[in-house]
C-alpha cells in the first residue's frame, strides 16, 4: 500500500503565526505556491493559509499591512497522517477538491501532499514499468 509518506513533500516552506500578511503573499508569489502551512516552534501545525484565506482578505480588510497568519489562516487543517494510505488522500482531494493537504506524525508537520505530487508519483510509477 502506497502511503502519504512515499508521495507527500518534505522539506515545507513554513511561516509562524505571527508573520505579516505581506510576507506571506510575497513567500507565495514568488515560489509560486498556493497555501503555505502555519506552524509553532516545534513546528506544531497551527493551520494554513491559502490563496483562497487571502482573497476573503483583500476585501474585507482595509489595514493589510497590520495583519498576521494567525488573523486569518484556516485552523482546522484537513491532515493525514504519514502511514495513512494515498487511496484516502485522494479521495479526500477529489472530495472536497483541495488542492493540498498537510501531512503530520504526532502533530508536527511533516510534509505537504499537493495534487502535483500525485501525478508526479503515478507518472514515476509509469516510467518504471516501462523500463
Amino acid at each position: 500500500m502506497v502511503k502519504a509518506k512515499d508521495v507527500m513533500t518534505r522539506n515545507v516552506i513554513t511561516v509562524k503565526a505571527d508573520t505579516p500578511v505581506e510576507v506571506i503573499i510575497k513567500i507565495l508569489t514568488v515560489r509560486k505556491l498556493t497555501g503555505i502551512p502555519v506552524v509553532d516552534d516545534d513546528n506544531t501545525l497551527l493551520g494554513i493559509v491559502t490563496e483562497k484565506d487571502l482573497l476573503g482578505l483583500l476585501f474585507k480588510h482595509e489595514n493589510l499591512e497590520n495583519m498576521k497568519a494567525e488573523d486569518y489562516m484556516t485552523r482546522d487543517v484537513e491532515s493525514f497522517d504519514v502511514e495513512d494510505s494515498l487511496e484516502d488522500v485522494c479521495t479526500l482531494l477529489l472530495d472536497k477538491t483541495f488542492r493540498r493537504v498537510t501531512v503530520v506524525s504526532d502533530g508536527k508537520l511533516m510534509g505537504i501532499v499537493s495534487r502535483t505530487d500525485i501525478i508526479a508519483y503515478i507518472y514515476r510509477e509509469l516510467v518504471k514499468k516501462k523500463s
